[in-house]
């Protein structure tokens, strides 16, 4: 019951390495309470702890596949989420720079 309140909004959230290194901690501290594994025992590694749920790191991977999903939803209508997600605007003016192209009246 807790990954979809933690994945809450995923959607839209930047995957840097930081966001993606508090996602895989975060999950690995949800399966040593699980396991009762104190916080002060330092000697459990990581791959210990995941052979002793019989698990694989899900938790990282699923906030990638909900994003890809939204992306895939988003991309097929023509909205205006699109246009920012493909930074698409429309109009005649090129990006940057003035509109009198730098003359001076």
């Amino acid at each position: 019951m807790v990954w979809p309140i933690v994945t809450y909004g995923a959607e839209a959230w930047t995957l840097s390495k930081d966001l993606r290194c508090s996602i895989e901690a975060f999950e690995m501290q949800c399966y040593k309470r699980s396991m009762k594994i104190s916080y002060t025992e330092h000697d459990v590694s990581n791959e210990t702890v995941l052979e002793l749920v019989d698990q694989n790191r899900k938790l990282h991977p699923m906030v990638k596949a909900r994003k890809l999903k939204y992306f895939g939803h988003i991309s097929r209508h023509t909205s205006l989420e699109k246009d920012f997600l493909l930074g698409m605007m429309s109009g005649l003016r090129r990006q940057g720079g003035s509109a009198n192209n730098g003359r001076t009246t």
